[in-house]
Formats: C-alpha cells, structure tokens, sequence
C-alpha cells in the first residue's frame, strides 16, 4: 500500500500539489490562491456584527477575492457535479415565483439571503472543487478547518471563563455571556461547525498528513467536545449523535475504537467544567419554553403545508405570516416549497451521502478515511438542519465540496 501524501504545513509550490507543467501553467498565482482558500477556510467561525440581526460572514470575500485571482477561469468539472444542484436552484426559483402569486410581492432581503444566497454557496462550491486537485490539497483543506474551528473554540472558552464574574464583559463573544458561541453569537450555528470539525477530526485523523502526535490529539478531542457541550445547543448534540452513529454503521469497528475513548473523556470531564464555568446549568439544559415554541411552530408550519401541499405557501411565507422562521431545514422546505421541495433536498443530501459512502469502501487507507470523515459531517449537519434553517451553513457547503472532489478524483483514479 502506497503511503498517505505528503502535505507541507507551509504554502505549497503549484507542482507539490497539482503536478505537472499543465498545472503550472493553469495556476498563475498558486501562492496566492492557496492563501484565499486557507482565509476562506479559516474564518468560517467568525461574523462580525452589522446592526441588531445582521452579521457579516468575511469569508465570503476571501472567494470573491479567489474569483478575481483567478479571472473567473476555475476547473469545470462535471465529475464533481449532479443535476441535484440544478433541482436545487429550480425550487428555489418556483418558490419565489409563488410567493410572488401569492402576494404580488418579494422583499429584497428574500433575493439576496435565499436566492442570491443560494447561488452564491454554489459559487464557493465551484471555487473549492477548483483548488481541491488532489487528495493532499483535500485533506489539507480539512485541516485548516479544523484549526480554525478549535482555535475558536478555545478563544470562547476563555471568554466564557472571563464573563462568569460579569457576563456583560466582551460584548461580541459568546451568548449572553453563558452558552458558548464565539464569534457567530448563534449558540446553534456555533455548535454546528465544532460538530462539523469534530467528526472531520475523529475519523480522519489518523490518517491525516498532518499527523499529530496522540497526546495532541486527545487535547484537540477534548476541546472540541467541551465546546460542543457548553454551547448548550440540543440541536448541535443530536448533530454529534448522528454523525457519530452513521460513522459506526458504516465502518464499524474502526470507527468504535475512535469514538469510546471521547465518549469516556467527556463523560468525566464536561460535568465537571459546566457545572464550574456555568452557574445555571439545568435551566440552560432544559429551556422548556424553548421547547414548546419549537413544538408550536412544527404544528403551524404543518396546517400552512397542508394549505399548498405540492408547491408550497412560497418562499418567506411562514415568516411573513408568523413572525418567525421555522428553526428545521426539512419542514422550511416542505412548507415554503411543498413535497417538490421536500423530495428535491432529500435527493440532493442522500445522493451526496451515497456517494460517499461508495468511495468510503476503497482500499487506500487516507481515501477510506477521508471519505468516512466527511460522510460523518455530513449526517451531523443533517442533524443539525432539525433544530435550525441549516441549509446556507458554510461548513455544510465546504464538505459538499470536499466529497464532490473526492468523487471527481475517485471517477478518475487519481487519488495520487
């Protein structure tokens, strides 16, 4: 069996990853397209505040940056793709042409977050798949990722320790002072890209080209899952779960030996933090009346579906009628855009496990590796799209990118 590929921790020469003279030529600016990707990858947990509900994802601006430095002249891979994209932007699209029937009207707001939006995310997909060439830029791209995400993690955990005296201190960082959020504010969406990294981390890890020595391992399990833990999100925790189950179906014993270690270390460990740095532990735990609205919006967003069962009330019709958004990316679907919508999303996230789960049966050790890790992300942010509007989550878009690689590389054999 050949070895796992070398991945330098400096910014790599244009030949060291993609090879050849062909890749000279089409990278002009490797050095500079390595650098846009690492910012873009290495940023996703930050947003810095524009007003009340508004927050700025900088690095959206790393890729508009990689569009210019590349003279919009990325790879055109149909390898990488499916016509479940197209699907998704043709709902997309008949949503608004029914909220438009409906009320002769489309905000603005609803153009650019969902329909732009969507776009957009498939723009950053097209960019990443371009610089993805090999399996090494892949799981480097991975690594980087998870430095951010625990970098983060362990930015917020001093925050957090900080504003147990006055939760007011570091206005920005973290919610309220007492669920761990960072620097995205939403508990729920923080929670989610820890889940994210910490599956991508577990199950790739050891055959990673970045190999950390085991003690440094264990170090970065523990932080991520004491993160995981305080951001007090049930949404991110059922996240974890299922990313953590579907990994086991599908590797089995492998997959165990990784997971029972963590499980043991947090179970001692995460009591005892929680219960020091967070005075109000069970009402943090509990929310019941968080609960309740939640069972509440499930029950109003079934009556509106049941008004326009195939196409739907239209898209930002629940929160034009309600006040609120539905808080699950499956039930958002089926009510805004009818079961055209619902079975269309379906398709697009189980066709993309599926084929991960075909590459995840191939011999090479860092392939079966890499392939379980994303395919475990992904459930966990399938998870996680039940407790929150998942579906515009950068990390969920960088991993469709990730395993779109990997497919295109798998089609063609060219793993090395």
């Amino acid at each position: 069996m050949r070895q796992a590929v070398r991945v330098s921790s400096a910014i790599p020469e244009p030949d060291e990853l993609v090879g050849g003279a062909a890749a000279k030529v089409r990278d002009r600016w490797p050095r500079a397209k390595t650098a846009l990707i690492a910012g873009y990858v290495f940023f996703l947990p930050i947003q810095l505040p524009l007003g009340p509900d508004r927050r700025l994802a900088i690095s959206d601006f790393f890729i508009l940056a990689y569009l210019l430095a590349t003279a919009f002249r990325i790879r055109r891979l149909g390898e990488a793709w499916s016509s479940w994209y197209a699907a998704m932007l043709a709902v997309m699209g008949m949503g608004l042409f029914v909220a438009l029937l409906r009320t002769g009207t489309v905000g603005p707001v609803v153009i650019t977050q969902k329909a732009l939006g969507l776009v957009f995310l498939m723009v950053t997909v097209a960019c990443l798949v371009d610089f993805m060439s090999n399996l090494s830029r892949i799981c480097w791209v991975i690594d980087v990722f998870i430095a951010g995400v625990a970098l983060n993690v362990a930015v917020a955990l001093v925050g957090l320790m900080i504003q147990q005296d006055d939760p007011t201190r570091l206005e920005g960082i973290n919610y309220l002072g007492v669920r761990l959020s960072g620097f995205v504010i939403d508990p729920n969406a923080f929670g989610g890209l820890i889940a994210c990294a910490l599956m991508l981390h577990l199950f790739a890890g050891r055959a990673t080209p970045f190999r950390l020595r085991s003690p440094v391992r264990q170090m970065l399990t523990g932080l991520l899952g004491i993160g995981l833990v305080l951001t007090f999100s049930r949404s991110a925790w059922i996240a974890a779960v299922l990313g953590i189950l579907v990994a086991v179906s599908t590797a089995g014993r492998s997959a165990r030996r990784v997971v029972l270690p963590v499980i043991l270390t947090l179970g001692v460990a995460v009591p005892i933090l929680a219960s020091r740095f967070v005075p109000d532990l069970p009402q943090l735990a509990n929310r019941q009346d968080q609960v309740d609205s939640r069972v509440s919006i499930i029950g109003s967003s079934l009556s509106e579906y049941s008004q326009s069962p195939i196409f739907g009330i239209g898209l930002d019709g629940y929160i034009q009628r309600h006040g609120v958004i539905i808080h699950n990316t499956l039930l958002w679907f089926l009510c805004e855009m009818g079961i055209i919508g619902l079975v269309v999303l379906l398709g697009f996230l189980l066709s993309f496990a599926a084929r991960l789960i075909r590459i995840a049966q191939e011999s090479t050790e860092l392939v079966r590796a890499t392939a379980l890790s994303i395919l475990a992300a992904h459930a966990a942010m399938l998870g996680l799209s039940f407790g929150i509007e998942a579906l515009y989550q950068r990390q969920w878009w960088l991993l469709f990118a990730a395993g779109a690689a990997l497919g295109a590389l798998r089609r063609g054999n060219r793993y090395e």
